[in-house]
């Protein structure tokens, strides 16, 4: 068994005519729809039926990468962090892939253990405990995240797991939103912790603390509104979790659904010009049912 040991040191956008959509279906009680086959969708594009011409099913392998913050906020929860991502990683399908990869105040993309299947999986992450950290760098974090799984192709998904400390040095929610948009990974995002409690004085990082009730306000509403807002445009979901003890079953929520949904896909009627964009509606031929997916779609031609 190898180890790592990490320390101190809705909408899409495309470049074919082959439009992939990830679809959730489940009944009024929650509970996950599963032996669809591609007579049971219809989608269209601007309010027309397209042809399904591209369909995978529920037991189709997805690629999922698992980007943890391990910023010095984070120290007193790494034991946790670390007991509920092995439980995450082992409620994956052998087929799936996995990659496990952390983020902190440097810009950087941390890769903790690379692709492989899950089956295969056998690296120990050990989380170190790091201090003297300025600005958490997610924006960078998930800049760099959504370019990394660029690279895999079919089914994929980024399970984000953050405090809502938000800063970056190049990226930001303005930019992070286009690239999901542009992306076809499924986000999640998972937020745990008190962040905010403080702010800095001053140009030399001295804090202050607590924040004003309002200031602490304004902070939670915007990370609650970023990590919303990336799940919203590509079709994932966002949990807030309360108590570390719950984030094992929060991380298991996420790998149920990741293993229940199917891609749908259709190359449509009309072209499209150059940065057109079009509304797409999923449904299913089942009674009582709710479908999630994205809602957009942005068409870029290759140049």
């Amino acid at each position: 068994m190898s180890g790592v040991i990490f320390g101190q040191d809705d909408v899409l956008q495309i470049e074919t005519n082959l439009v992939k959509v990830p679809v959730t279906i489940s009944d009024r009680d929650g509970r996950y729809l599963t032996g669809l086959s591609k007579e049971d969708f219809a989608i269209f594009e601007n309010g027309k039926e397209q042809a399904i011409t591209f369909f995978e099913a529920v037991d189709t392998p997805v690629s999922v990468l698992l980007l943890l913050d391990l910023s010095g906020s984070m120290n007193q929860y790494l034991v946790d962090i670390g007991k509920a991502s092995a439980v995450f990683i082992s409620k994956l399908r052998d087929s799936d892939t996995i990659i496990v990869a952390g983020f902190v105040d440097d810009k950087k993309l941390h890769i903790l253990s690379e692709p492989v299947l899950k089956k295969n999986f056998k690296t120990l992450i050990r989380l170190k405990e790091r201090y003297g950290d300025s600005f958490t760098t997610t924006f960078d974090a998930v800049e760099n995240a959504i370019k990394y799984m660029s690279r895999f192709s079919g089914r994929k998904a980024i399970v984000l797991f953050s405090d809502g400390e938000l800063y970056g040095r190049g990226a930001s929610v303005k930019s992070n939103f286009r690239d999901a948009e542009e992306d076809e990974s499924l986000i999640y995002t998972v937020r745990f912790g008190n962040y905010p409690i403080s702010l800095p004085a001053d140009k030399n990082r001295n804090w202050r603390s607590p924040l004003t009730q309002k200031e602490k306000n304004k902070r939670v509403k915007a990370a609650n509104d970023y990590l919303n807002g990336l799940s919203y445009r590509t079709g994932g979901k966002s949990f807030e979790v309360s108590q570390i003890d719950n984030l094992s079953e929060t991380f298991h929520l996420i790998s149920d659904e990741l293993g229940r949904q199917v891609l749908v896909g259709y190359s449509p009627e009309i072209q499209p010009e150059d940065g057109e964009r079009r509304t797409i509606t999923v449904k299913v031929s089942r009674p009582d049912v709710a479908v999630r997916s994205r809602n957009e779609v942005v068409y870029k031609k290759r140049k």
